[in-house]
């Protein structure tokens, strides 16, 4: 089985396809694989509202499909245009080719990118989320331990104004941002997150399978973007 997965969250494009391999049999010892066959990752300001679908057909011709079974997209908080272009994307893709699809909350991916590649350290992912404030979010591995961020933060994405966030990221931490921020960071053009950081075969185990197929958890009716922010969009259209 395939899956496909976009993000334009921000001004890059990151398309991937996986190969999973999964028991058909249900035994529920069994554990799926999964392996990536194609990836995309470049800077395209601008481009995605007018090239998203031009990329897709071209990594699926790359990779040798003619349609994925399962799609997987990065469905924000992050630029207002870009999560609105994705999740419609999906959401028509899924109709079209009659497949489940799932949002992933944008900096969670990222989160656990970097995570994977750095166990042993906290993570933090900033980025700049425009009016002066910055979506944030924290992944510390001990918990337990004393911490500069409050427990209810971890793992919790966040918009939040810069003073708020500058006292919680103490020299343990190593940060990473798509923007420039006042502090020392990695920026994501040395190594861009992909959806390699979340474990997705665990979604692909015989049973979740099947009651995806009878319960239509993954409908495309039921993607929504994760905008943080009111926006003309999500306020209610007030009665008159």
């Amino acid at each position: 089985m395939k899956a496909i997965y976009w993000d334009t969250s921000t001004e890059w494009i990151i398309i991937e396809i996986f190969e999973i391999e999964i028991d058909e049999s249900g035994d529920p010892s069994s554990k799926p694989t999964s392996r990536v066959i194609y990836s995309f990752k470049e800077y395209l300001p601008r481009v995605a509202s007018t090239g998203l679908v031009s990329l897709i057909q071209e990594a699926m011709a790359k990779a040798n499909i003619s349609k994925p079974d399962w799609i997987f997209v990065a469905k924000g908080p992050g630029s207002f245009t870009g999560i609105r272009i994705a999740v419609a994307t999906a959401r028509n893709l899924s109709q079209l080719w009659e497949i489940p699809c799932m949002g992933i909350d944008t900096l969670g991916i990222y989160a656990n990118y970097f995570a994977g590649r750095f166990p042993h350290d906290k993570i933090a992912i900033v980025l700049d989320g425009k009016m002066s404030k910055y979506f944030v979010h924290f992944v510390e591995s001990e918990p337990e331990k004393i911490s500069s961020v409050p427990k209810e933060m971890l793992q919790t994405t966040l918009d939040l104004k810069w003073e708020e966030i500058e006292p919680l990221l103490t020299k343990d931490w190593k940060v990473f941002s798509h923007t420039e921020i006042p502090i020392p960071h990695i920026q994501f053009k040395e190594d861009y997150p992909g959806l390699t950081g979340i474990p997705i075969e665990s979604y692909w185990n015989h049973d979740f399978i099947n009651q995806a197929k009878e319960t239509h958890q993954f409908h495309y009716e039921t993607l929504l973007p994760k905008y943080m922010r009111e926006t003309y969009a999500t306020k209610p259209i007030p009665k008159s």
